[in-house]
């Protein structure tokens, strides 16, 4: 559980392995494994989205991905830093 694998699945495949209907793999032999081909995202279809919250106030922003360099330099965002106590 501790790396995110319910135990009774890694006690189903110890029990495959003593049964010899799999075999473990040797260190450093590669697996290949099937992939799932991931749908094509268009740069231009995908925006960044900043979502600031502050109590029960929430303000959203959203800024084209093709502008990103320029969202990253904008400065109309300020933010101030407070010390809560």
């Amino acid at each position: 559980m501790a790396h995110g694998v319910n135990a009774n699945v890694v006690h189903r495949w110890r029990q495959l392995a003593r049964e010899g209907q799999v075999r473990p793999a040797n260190a450093g032999e590669f697996i290949a494994l099937p992939l799932m081909a991931s749908p094509e995202v268009s740069p231009a279809s995908v925006d960044i989205r900043l979502e600031l919250r502050r109590g029960p106030v929430t303000m959203t922003t959203t800024w084209p991905a093709s502008a990103a360099a320029d969202f990253a330099a904008c400065d109309v965002l300020p933010i101030r830093r407070t010390n809560v106590n």
